[in-house]
C-alpha cells in the first residue's frame, strides 16, 4: 500500500479516537447542565414560594 495512503488511514483513525473522546466529554457536559438546569429550576420553584408566602402577608 502506498505510504501516503498508510499515512492519512492512521491520521483519520487519530482524529476518530480525537472525535469520539470528545463526544464522550460532550455527553458529560450536557448531563451536567441538566443537572444545573433542574437545580436552578427547584431553587425557582422555592423562591416563588417564599414570595408567595411574603405577598400574603
Amino acid at each position: 500500500m502506498d505510504r501516503n495512503v498508510t499515512d492519512s488511514k492512521d491520521e483519520l483513525m487519530v482524529g476518530l479516537g480525537a472525535l469520539e473522546e470528545a463526544s464522550e466529554e460532550l455527553e458529560e457536559v450536557s448531563e451536567d447542565c441538566e443537572e444545573e438546569e433542574e437545580s436552578i429550576s427547584n431553587g425557582l420553584v422555592w423562591i416563588g414560594k417564599i414570595l408567595k408566602k411574603i405577598i400574603k402577608n
